[in-house]
C-alpha cells in the first residue's frame, strides 16, 4: 500500500511538471524530494515491520500446526467425553433415583436426630452430675490413697511377720498334738483311777454312765422323759426339763448334785480336805443339732434372720440371687419350705431382716443396688411385693435392719459409704426417705443394728475400722452422732449387735480376729470398754448375736469355720468360753442369728452353702471348791461336758 502511494505521488509530480513553470517545478521537485524522503523512511519502517510480521507469521504457523495437533487430540478426547457423558447421564439417572430414596431416609434421620438431640441434652445434664460426683469421689479417693498405701506397706510387713509366726505355730502345733495325745491317754487313766477310788471310798460303784438309775436321773432309759409333763426330746438324745437337762442318757443336774454329795462324803469320811472357800462356777454346753445345705438355693449363703414365731429361718443366697425359707421347728431335721429368686432386683442377695408383723422379709441385692420386700405370709410360696433401688445413695447394699415401729428399714451402702433409710409402710411401693454418708466414720459399711430405744443405728466401717452411731430420730435427715475406731481391736470391722440393756455394742473385727465391746451410753462419745482379739479360735470374726440373758455373745469365725461363744458379763474383761466347729457344715461361717427362745443359734456357711443349727445349753451352777484331789473331780466333770 505504501509503494502504491509513492507511485501515485510521482505521477502527480510528472503531471504538474508538464503544466507548471520552472519555479513551480522546483517547488514541486523539492516537495517531491521531501515526500520521497518521507516515503523512504516509511518504506524502511515498513520493511522492518514486514520482517517482524514474517517472523510472527512463522511463529503463528508453528503455533497453528501445534494447535491442529492439539485439536486432533481434543477431538479424540471429545469423542471419549461424549461416550463418558452418556454413561454419566445413565449414572445420574440412577443417582437421582437413589437421591429420592436418600431424601426420604434423610427426613427420617432428621426426625431421629431431633429426638437424639433431646436425649443428648438430658444425658449431658446427667453426665454433668456424674462428673461432679466423680470429682468428689476422686478427691476423696486421692485423700484416702496415701494412708492406704502406708497401711499396705505395714500390712505387707505384718504379713511377712505372720508368715514366720505361722511356720513357727505349725511346728508348735505338731508338738502340742503330741502332748495332747499323751494327755488324752493320761486323762483316761486318771478317769478310771478316779472311778475306782470313788467306788472304794463310798463302798459301792457310783460311776456315772448311761446305765445310771432312772431314779437318780429322774428320766426313762429311752431318751424320753418318764413323766408326761416332763421334758421333751430336743435333739440327739437331749432332754430339757425345768431344772434339768438329759444329755447322752445322763442327768446333768443329777451329776452335779452327785458331785456335791461326793465332796461332802469325802470330807466327812476320809478327810478329803475340801476348802470352805468355794467359788460359784458355771459351765456352758454347745453342740451342732442339725444342718441343711443347697448350692442351688443357698449358694454362698450370707445373712440370716428368724421369723416372729421362731419356726422359720430366712437365708440370703448370694450366689443364687435368692431368699430361702427353712423350717427349723425340728432342729435336728431342718427342711426348705420355699424360696424366691430374682437376678434383676435381688442380684447377689446379701442382707436379710424380718418385718415386725412377720409377714414380710427385707432382702438387699448387692449387685442390683436394691432393697426387695418379700411376702412370706405363706412360707411355702414366697413372692416379691415391691422393691426400690439407687446406684447413688444405696450403692452395693450389704446389711439391713428394721426400725422398732416397723415403718422403716436401714440399709448400708458399701460402695457409697452410706446409711439409707427406706420407708416400707407400703410394702408394694417402698421409697427412700433419707440417707447419710461418711467416708471417715463408716467407710465401706458392712453391718447395721438398731438401738434398744430405736433412736440410733450402729454401723460398722470395714475400711475405717470403726463403729458409727447415726441419729435416725428424723428419718428424712439422719446424721452421724459419734464414732469410734481402732485398727488393733476393730481391724476390718464387720458384724455388730446391741447388748440387752442397750448400753454396749459388740463389734467383730475380721482382720484382728476380735470382738470389741463399745460403751454407747453417750452416743456422741462412744468408747471401747474391752475386748478379746488375736485369737486363732475366732479367726476371721464375722457375724455377731447376743444371748437372751445378755451374758454371752456368739461370733461366727469365717476362716476358723466355727461358732465362738464369748462371756461378756464383765464388759471390761470378756473371755472365750467355748467354740463349736464344723468345717463341713460351717465352712466359711458368715452370719449368726438367735432363736426366739434363745436355745439355738443359726449359722450360715459361706463356702458350704448351708445353714447350721447349734444347740446352746444354759450353764448349770454348782459349788466348786479347791482342795486335795479336787483336780480329779474337775477332770471327771469335763467328761460330762
Amino acid at each position: 500500500m505504501r509503494v502504491a502511494a509513492s507511485f501515485f505521488v510521482v505521477i502527480l509530480l510528472v503531471v504538474q511538471t508538464a503544466c507548471s513553470t520552472d519555479e513551480e517545478l522546483r517547488g514541486l521537485a523539492d516537495a517531491a524530494v521531501h515526500q520521497n524522503q518521507q516515503l523512504a523512511s516509511t518504506l524502511d519502517k515498513f520493511r522492518a515491520e514486514l520482517s517482524q510480521v514474517q517472523r510472527d507469521h512463522t511463529e503463528l504457523q508453528q503455533d497453528h500446526t501445534q494447535q491442529q495437533q492439539e485439536h486432533a487430540q481434543l477431538k479424540q478426547g471429545l469423542t471419549q467425553l461424549q461416550q463418558d457423558h452418556k454413561q454419566l447421564q445413565q449414572s445420574l439417572t440412577q443417582l437421582q433415583e437413589g437421591h429420592a430414596q436418600l431424601q426420604q431416609e434423610h427426613n427420617q434421620l432428621q426426625r431421629n436426630h431431633t429426638q437424639l438431640q433431646h436425649d443428648h441434652n438430658q444425658l449431658q445434664q446427667h453426665l454433668t452430675q456424674v462428673q461432679q460426683d466423680h470429682d468428689q469421689l476422686h478427691n476423696q479417693l486421692q485423700q484416702d490413697h496415701n494412708p492406704l498405701q502406708q497401711d499396705h506397706t505395714q500390712l505387707q510387713q505384718d504379713h511377712d511377720h505372720l508368715q514366720r509366726g505361722h511356720n513357727q505355730l505349725q511346728q508348735d502345733g505338731t508338738q502340742q498334738q503330741q502332748k495332747f495325745d499323751a494327755n488324752e491317754k493320761e486323762h483316761e487313766r486318771r478317769r478310771r483311777a478316779m472311778n475306782t477310788k470313788l467306788d472304794s471310798l463310798l463302798g459301792r460303784r457310783r460311776r456315772v454312765s448311761t446305765a445310771m438309775s432312772a431314779q437318780r436321773r429322774g428320766l426313762s432309759s429311752s431318751d424320753t422323759c418318764a413323766d408326761p409333763s416332763g421334758p421333751q426330746l430336743l435333739v440327739k438324745g437331749v432332754c430339757s426339763c425345768a431344772d434339768d437337762v438329759l444329755y447322752r442318757g445322763r442327768s446333768v443336774a443329777g451329776d452335779i448334785r452327785w458331785l456335791n454329795a461326793t465332796l461332802q462324803s469325802l470330807q466327812a469320811t476320809s478327810g478329803f480336805g475340801v476348802s470352805a472357800n468355794c467359788t460359784l462356777v458355771g459351765r456352758l454346753y454347745a453342740d451342732v443339732a442339725g444342718s441343711i445345705s443347697s448350692s442351688s438355693l443357698m449358694g454362698t449363703a450370707r445373712h440370716v434372720a428368724v421369723s416372729a414365731d421362731g419356726n422359720f429361718v430366712y437365708v440370703a443366697g448370694y450366689g443364687s440371687d435368692s431368699l430361702v425359707i427353712v423350717n427349723v421347728s425340728v432342729p435336728s431335721d431342718p427342711t426348705i419350705s420355699g424360696s424366691v429368686s430374682s437376678s434383676s432386683v435381688m442380684d447377689s442377695a446379701h442382707g436379710v431382716a424380718a418385718s415386725v408383723d412377720g409377714n414380710f422379709v427385707y432382702v438387699t441385692g448387692y449387685d442390683s443396688d436394691s432393697l426387695v420386700i418379700v411376702d412370706v405370709s405363706d412360707p411355702t410360696s414366697p413372692s416379691i411385693s415391691g422393691s426400690v433401688s439407687s446406684g447413688s445413695v444405696m450403692n452395693a447394699p450389704r446389711a439391713v435392719a428394721v426400725s422398732a415401729d416397723g415403718k422403716f428399714v436401714y440399709v448400708t451402702g458399701y460402695d457409697s459409704d452410706s446409711l439409707v433409710i427406706v420407708d416400707v409402710s407400703d410394702p408394694t411401693s417402698p421409697s427412700i426417705s433419707g440417707s447419710v454418708s461418711s467416708g471417715s466414720a463408716m467407710n465401706a459399711p458392712r453391718d447395721v443394728a438398731v438401738s434398744t430405744d430405736g433412736k440410733f443405728v450402729y454401723v460398722t466401717g470395714f475400711l475405717s475400722d470403726s463403729l458409727a452411731i447415726v441419729n435416725v430420730s428424723e428419718p428424712t435427715n439422719p446424721s452421724v452422732a459419734g464414732s469410734v475406731s481402732s485398727s488393733s481391736i476393730m481391724d476390718a470391722a464387720f458384724g455388730v449387735a446391741v447388748s440387752t440393756n442397750g448400753n454396749f455394742v459388740y463389734v467383730a473385727g475380721y482382720s484382728s480376729d476380735s470382738l470389741a465391746i463399745v460403751d454407747v451410753s453417750d452416743p456422741a462419745n462412744p468408747t471401747i470398754s474391752g475386748g478379746v482379739w488375736g485369737s486363732s479360735v475366732m479367726d476371721g470374726a464375722h457375724g455377731v448375736a447376743v444371748s437372751a440373758d445378755g451374758n454371752f455373745v456368739y461370733v461366727a469365725g469365717l476362716i476358723s469355720d466355727n461358732l465362738v461363744i464369748v462371756d461378756v458379763s464383765d464388759p471390761t474383761s470378756p473371755s472365750i468360753v467355748r467354740s463349736v466347729s464344723g468345717s463341713s457344715v460351717m465352712d466359711g461361717a458368715y452370719n449368726v442369728a438367735l432363736s426366739t427362745d434363745g436355745n439355738f443359734v443359726y449359722v450360715t456357711g459361706y463356702h458350704s452353702d448351708s445353714l447350721t443349727i447349734v444347740w446352746i445349753a444354759p450353764p448349770l451352777y454348782s459349788q466348786w471348791c479347791t482342795g486335795a484331789g479336787f483336780a480329779e473331780l474337775v477332770d471327771y466333770w469335763d467328761l460330762l461336758n
